[in-house]
């Protein structure tokens, strides 16, 4: 039984065990006592737009949770989390629904072949918040389980925003926007071979279900490098401000 694979949240998730056929977590509100992807925000002046205005207007600020103002315009303020500030700060939008079947990423296993499905949560994505992209590849803040091979490679980990799998088992995903001040911009089609698989959007465009697969396929935005799995990186998934 292969533990459950766990990347850069040690100070978010501490000692986690969970073996792959452990029950999924709950949907979990960031911030409760389940695993938080945000605290309080850290108020700093001047507007800053960027985790490197913070860090030019308070040159002690730590990594944490700021409030950003997309473009520094005070009527577009937004909840980040900087990361790297004692070298090349780094903006991530934190998640507020997060664990269960909320915002994770699937290759989900041909039956019969021994392996498992390959399930990523995400607890924080990195965001461009000049373009206001979505880097799927960031692995700060997954947690991953399962394990499959690809062609030869060894798959552990999945892309943000993508659903998998070789065959007629569907691969799934879900990204969940509520609670942030973002929504998606983005369209999502079939890749690979023999693809198929459907996006589905709330009224709003802040929830996105994805069931895509093939022989292998995915469904994914154009953006996304073919083959998209172990943190495949790539700005690949287009957010526009909705507060």
């Amino acid at each position: 039984m292969k533990a459950i694979k766990t990347i850069a949240i040690a100070s978010l998730l501490s000692a986690c065990t969970m073996g792959d056929n452990a029950p999924a977590p709950a949907m979990t509100p960031a911030g409760s006592a389940a695993g938080s992807a945000s605290g309080s925000a850290v108020p700093v002046a001047n507007k800053p737009a960027t985790c490197a205005d913070v860090l030019a207007a308070d040159p002690a600020a730590v990594d944490g949770d700021y409030t950003l103002y997309i473009g520094g315009d005070e009527a577009k303020p937004w909840q980040a989390y900087c990361s790297s500030m004692g070298g090349s700060p780094a903006e991530y939008l934190p998640l507020v629904m997060v664990m269960g079947d909320h915002n994770f990423s699937q290759y989900t296993s041909t039956p019969g072949n021994g392996w498992t499905d390959v399930r990523t949560n995400f607890l924080r994505v990195r965001i461009d918040p000049a373009t206001l992209k979505i880097d799927i590849g960031a692995e700060m803040s997954a947690i991953s389980s399962g394990l499959l091979y690809d062609n030869g490679i060894e798959v552990d980990t999945m892309p943000f925003g993508v659903a998998m799998s070789c065959s007629t088992s569907h691969g799934l995903a879900n990204i969940d926007l509520r609670g942030t001040s973002f929504a998606l911009a983005s369209q999502w089609s079939p890749s690979g071979a023999s693809p198929d698989g459907v996006a589905t959007f709330d009224a709003a465009k802040q929830m996105l279900d994805l069931t895509g697969g093939g022989s292998c396929g995915w469904i994914a935005t154009s953006d996304t490098p073919a083959d998209p799995v172990n943190f495949a990186h790539a700005w690949a998934i287009q957010l526009t401000y909705a507060p």
